[in-house]
């Protein structure tokens, strides 16, 4: 529903004049914002304002489906976009960046290079700022790649 929402606001921006414009981006970073924020609240699981690594392997475990300690393309976009399949688009993008080593699977290492990557002060920690930081570019990336997926007719353009 989210997705689908943020499609139609994005939508409304590319051919809305200028105030309606100004509303609808202001939508969108409001849609990006709360998506940023829910992720930061489930992995701060102990509240303490920090991501530390050890919470990177407990999301890999909800999504390591076969429980083979790899988790694959399809692993990760199913369990992403579990109930809405207009978010494959973004699960495929948030899988390649997981994927640190381009193997087709992502693994505990995959997880810390990861991790090391999000650390943008190189401090060990993730603190909230970083991660928002992060989060909320990579986020806007994929939306947008999303939106024009979702928007180029059959053929291209």
């Amino acid at each position: 529903m989210i997705a689908y929402f943020l499609l139609l606001t994005v939508t409304s921006v590319l051919g809305a004049p200028t105030d309606q414009s100004h509303s609808a981006l202001e939508q969108f970073k409001n849609i990006i914002r709360t998506q940023v924020t829910t992720l930061w609240h489930t992995v701060d699981k102990n509240g303490d304002g920090r991501f530390e690594a050890s919470d990177m392997h407990h999301i890999f475990d909800d999504y390591d489906a076969n429980h083979d300690h790899s988790v694959t393309k399809h692993e990760f976009v199913s369990r992403f976009a579990h109930n809405e399949p207009e978010l494959n688009i973004i699960g495929e993008g948030l899988f390649l960046e997981f994927d640190m080593n381009q193997d087709g699977a992502i693994t505990v290492s995959d997880l810390d290079l990861y991790y090391q990557k999000i650390d943008s002060n190189n401090n060990g920690h993730v603190e909230k700022e970083e991660f928002v930081h992060y989060f909320t570019e990579i986020f806007t990336i994929l939306y947008v790649i999303q939106l024009n997926q979702t928007t180029v007719a059959p053929g291209g353009r």
